[in-house]
């Protein structure tokens, strides 16, 4: 059996922003999140026709695995002008890395350090426009003699039958909950989703778990749950806020939908050289939820300074 010390293990530590705001505004949140994201989890109650044109939205997301590539590569001007320069935004658009300058010829000779040996590289690439193949970006390393692997996007979907389903939050008339009340239960509400969603029972049971929703619930038949891994940039991540949007006032009458996105912690942060601290996969990731008719919220969790 589990002993009790064991398995009542305290809370990690760490810190969360709980936000709402405007239906049709949450697709700017999801704009903001600069980093790369591994994980990508929709939860659908009721018997609503399964989210099937979420998977054409995905379309172009695989990401690929370039093998010892130096560093330098990144700084070659075919690479620059074909797959960097109109469509990024971060420093490598720098039109000064186009010419023969001093700033140019500082970097390379910094990237192309002994201290600084070859890497495997993982890439994903969205081209400026649809003329454009999103495997374009591999092509031009394999012809560049270096060896590419594909690292295709993976589904996996599943239905549950819980009975019955958290109500969304919503403040009642003249009985608006204070703020500390109010993120009680958001967390609460995303607890009893990552049950679903982990295909745990949301049910108490006398000896295998004393789990019990303390909020409003509604009767369903069904909950969908739809899990996609790969490699995410946020204009994949805003394709499907997009295509959320869409299917929200294409079904008005369903009671909510959480979008779930965690990042990749193999991506550098903002404080990547600040000494002794290290990131983990959870660091920046977050939870929306979505209503028809009701401001959505979001759950954030925000990194903290982590000591080795």
């Amino acid at each position: 059996m589990l002993c009790p010390d064991v398995w009542n293990l305290p809370q990690p530590t760490y810190n969360k922003a709980i936000i709402r705001g405007q239906r049709d505004a949450f697709r700017k949140k999801v704009a903001s999140g600069g980093n790369f994201s591994e994980f990508i989890t929709l939860v659908v109650p009721g018997n609503f026709p399964t989210p099937e044109s979420a998977d054409s939205v995905l379309l172009g997301s695989d990401s690929y695995i370039v093998r010892k590539l130096p560093l330098s590569e990144l700084l070659v001007p075919e690479f620059l002008e074909a797959f960097v320069k109109k469509v990024c935004e971060i420093n490598l658009r720098d039109g000064a890395l186009l010419k023969d300058t001093t700033y140019r010829k500082n970097i390379l000779k910094s990237l192309c350090s002994d201290l600084i040996p070859p890497m495997d590289i993982k890439i994903s690439w969205t081209p400026p426009s649809a003329r454009f193949c999103p495997s374009s970006v591999a092509k031009y390393f394999s012809d560049r003699k270096f060896s590419v692997e594909l690292c295709p996007t993976k589904k996996i979907q599943r239905e549950v039958f819980p009975g019955r389903i958290p109500e969304m939050i919503v403040a009642e008339e003249g009985n608006a909950f204070s703020k500390e009340d109010f993120e009680d239960r958001v967390v609460d509400f995303l607890e009893f989703i990552g049950l679903l969603a982990l295909n745990c029972s949301t049910s108490s049971d006398e000896y295998l778990s004393s789990y019990e929703y303390s909020g409003s619930m509604i009767e369903t038949e069904k909950v969908t749950v739809i899990k996609w891994k790969g490699f995410f940039t946020k204009h994949i991540l805003q394709r499907i806020s997009h295509y959320l949007a869409l299917y929200l006032k294409r079904f008005p009458t369903i009671p909510w939908i959480v979008m779930n996105v965690e990042k990749t912690s193999f991506t550098p942060f903002t404080d990547a050289f600040t000494d002794q601290t290290f990131s983990i996969t959870n660091d920046s990731s977050y939870a929306l939820i979505l209503s028809p008719r009701q401001n959505f919220i979001l759950h954030q969790i925000i990194p903290i300074d982590k000591k080795f």
